[in-house]
Parts: structure tokens; sequence; C-alpha cells
């Protein structure tokens, strides 16, 4: 009797010193619903762009460079997560962004086709909206040819677009994504 005692009593102990260290070593956020959720984007920094109007989030230790080329607004590399992206701003002719994300996904497709890039490549598309953004991922992989490629496209308006571009298909880079505000 007294040894199920005692390993009742070495459960109970294990059990609330777990839960006190997962309870106490765990990020939260209160949101809106007051439900407790853990935030994978807690301690990040925050970068901001006043010219396009857009924020986002991102891990402290990336390095981060506005303007490093005449097409680019900021690029970011990581290399403790080993993810590189791009952001940069795209003037387009189309009216909607159901029009602009039908054509960029037949284009795509086309493309594929045209370089006999079918047996070789894998990829989808997903229409989505972030923060009240209607944006477009895009995600491909030229198996053995070019990599990984993990892009959003995000609709401002009057066929202005922000595009994203990830070098890998990265959870970081999916938070860093949905962290997108303007």
């Amino acid at each position: 009797m007294n040894k199920k005692l005692l390993i009742i009593v070495v459960i109970i102990i294990a059990v609330s010193v777990g839960g006190y260290y997962y309870s106490n070593n765990t990020d939260k956020t209160i949101k809106d619903s007051g439900v407790v959720t853990n935030d994978e984007t807690t301690g990040w920094a925050t970068y901001i762009n006043k010219e396009y109007n857009f924020s986002f989030k991102y891990p402290l230790d990336s390095i981060v460079k506005e303007n490093p080329d005449r097409k680019t607004i900021v690029s970011i590399i990581n290399n403790t997560e080993f993810f590189t992206m791009k952001i940069y701003y795209e003037k387009t002719d189309y009216n909607s962004f159901d029009e602009y994300s039908n054509n960029t996904i037949k284009e795509f497709e086309n493309y594929v086709s045209k370089q006999n890039l079918n047996s070789s490549a894998t990829y989808s598309f997903e229409k989505k909206n972030i923060n009240k953004n209607d944006v477009l991922f895009h995600k491909r992989n030229f198996h053995g040819l070019i990599g990984h490629i993990y892009n959003m496209s995000v609709w401002l308006g009057n066929g202005d677009i922000l595009k994203f571009s990830g070098e890998s298909e990265h959870i970081v880079l999916d938070q860093i994504y949905n962290s997108f505000t303007r």
C-alpha cells in the first residue's frame, strides 16, 4: 500500500512541476476573444515602411537592408534560420485582385508547360486574406533545378502589388508573412 501511495505522490509532483514549468516558459498573447494562444513572433523586431505603408515582424538575429538595389524595398537574411527574403513593389495593369491572381496563375502554368518543366516542377497557389489584405501565396519547387521559392503578393489596389519573395519554404517565412499589416 505504501508503494502505491509513493507512486501517486511522485506522479502528482511531476505533473505539478511540469505544468508550472510549461506555464512560466511559454509566450502567450491574449486575443480579443479572451483565449490565450502562443505567438511565435513574440520578441521579434518590427519593420515599418512609411513610403508603402506596411509593416511585418522578423527575427531579431536577421540582417535587414533597405533599398539594396533599385527594385528591392527591403531584404532580410537570417543565417540562424537559413532563409532570405526580398520585398519589392510592382505596378501592374490589373484592375482587381482576382484578375491579377488568375492571370498570374495562368502565366506561371504556361511558363512551366513551355519550358517543359511539368515533370520536375511542383507548385501551388492559395488566395488568402491576411489582416484585411488580399494576398496570393505561390509555392514552387523545381526539383534540383532552381530550388524552393515561396512568394506572397499583396494587392494594394489600383494595380499596385507588394511582392514578398523567400528562397525557401520555411516556417519563419510563414510567420513573417502572417504578421504583415498595412
